[in-house]
Order: C-alpha cells, then sequence, then structure tokens
C-alpha cells in the first residue's frame, strides 16, 4: 500500500515539475512565436530579441524587436522597437483566451518611406490579406465541427509614447515626434482576437496615426515656406 502512494506522490510532483518547467519557458515560446508568425503575417523579416514573462505577477517584458521593409523599399527597417511592458491577468495565461490588461512602449522608431508611406501599405495589405485567410480557415474549422486550436487575446490597451517617424524622401530624412499612439478593446474576455487581428488592428491605428502627423508637418512646412 506505501508503494503505491510512494508511486502516485512520484507521479504527481513529477507532473508539477514537468508543468513549472514548460510555464517557466514562457518567454522563450513568446519569442519564438512572435518571430516566426510575425514574419508569416507581415511577409518580411522580423526578430523580437528576447522575451520575459511572470506567472506570479503577469508582469511580461519584450526586447528588441525589428521588422525589416519589403523588397524594394527605400528603408531597410520599417519598426524598431527598443523595449515594451506588457501586464497580462496572470490567471489567463493558460486558458483559451489571454488578457493584456495593458502594452506599453516609448522607444518605437517608425521608419516611413516617402510621403504615402509605401513600405507599411505594403505590410499592412500582407497582413490584411493573411488575416482574411485565417478567417477563412476558421470559418470552415467551426462549420465542420471541429475544434478551433487557435490562441487568442483580449487587448485592453495599448500606448505608444514619444513614437519618432523618421519620414524618408530620397537622401532627405525628417523626424517627426508623434506624442501617443493608443489602441483599445480589441477582443474581449468571451470572445478574443487572433494574434493575426491584433496586428492588423495595431498597425491600422499606427498607419492612420502617421498620416495624421505627417499632413500636419506637411500643411506647417508649405506654410511657414508661403511666410514672407
Amino acid at each position: 500500500m506505501k508503494k503505491k502512494y510512494s508511486f502516485i506522490i512520484i507521479i504527481f510532483i513529477a507532473t508539477l515539475l514537468s508543468l513549472l518547467i514548460a510555464l517557466s519557458s514562457m518567454g522563450f515560446i513568446i519569442k519564438k512565436t512572435i518571430n516566426q508568425v510575425t514574419h508569416n503575417i507581415t511577409g518580411t523579416d522580423a526578430e523580437l530579441s528576447k522575451s520575459s514573462l511572470s506567472l506570479l505577477t503577469g508582469k511580461a517584458t519584450l526586447g528588441k524587436l525589428l521588422i525589416a521593409s519589403p523588397k524594394g523599399s527605400n528603408t531597410p527597417l520599417s519598426l524598431k522597437m527598443g523595449s515594451a511592458k506588457m501586464q497580462i491577468k496572470a490567471s489567463s495565461v493558460t486558458k483559451d483566451i489571454v488578457v493584456i490588461e495593458n502594452f506599453e512602449s516609448d522607444n518605437i522608431e517608425l521608419y516611413w518611406d516617402e510621403t504615402e508611406g509605401k513600405n507599411f501599405q505594403i505590410i499592412m495589405t500582407n497582413i490584411a490579406e493573411f488575416a482574411a485567410r485565417e478567417r477563412g480557415i476558421i470559418e470552415d474549422i467551426t462549420s465542420r465541427g471541429l475544434e478551433d486550436e487557435h490562441k487568442y487575446f483580449a487587448l485592453e490597451k495599448m500606448t505608444l509614447r514619444n513614437v519618432k517617424l523618421h519620414l524618408v524622401q530620397g537622401d532627405k530624412s525628417t523626424e517627426i515626434i508623434i506624442p501617443e499612439i493608443t489602441q483599445e478593446n480589441v477582443g474581449d474576455a468571451k470572445k478574443g482576437a487572433s494574434f493575426v487581428d491584433l496586428m492588423e488592428k495595431s498597425f491600422k491605428e499606427i498607419i492612420v496615426s502617421s498620416e495624421k502627423h505627417i499632413n500636419k508637418h506637411i500643411i506647417s512646412t508649405e506654410t511657414e515656406s508661403k511666410t514672407p
């Protein structure tokens, strides 16, 4: 009888250790997933240097993120992020919908190819096409009564502060500061958003805000040039 209980205890401890090891590697899993998935979604090279996640507090950090420009662009990079912080609802990490309470970064640089941002427009098109294909696959899976194994998210708030936008026009580069870019309520705790949905809506917000500030800059520059 004692041997039976000893065996059960050993199995329990082994299972617990396996779970702890798996959860402790979540930071590596986040990094690997972002590197692979972002590349496929944007159609460009993407690299996240590191990530970490505390399962007790739900605090996560992301290291340097680089997203290259599509081939033929005048700028090698489209986006460079020095670091970012996320507050994740700890109890949601192992559930179907991960709740991201806040995503913050204050050291993002955008490299905008000409006034129309040709590189961002191409990336946005790639993301939208990938999102459309993914939605089609999900609809097909659910229509056949199969289990949808996608991981879903609920982003409550994203805040990007003091974004440096480099407007690249030929050999000339002009720096424009965007005080803040925000995105709220993408997905919710009942019906989350896929990673592609997050990227699509976040990139769209970045593009809209960038275009707004570039237009302001152009109008301001033209006004100054007309002033005697």
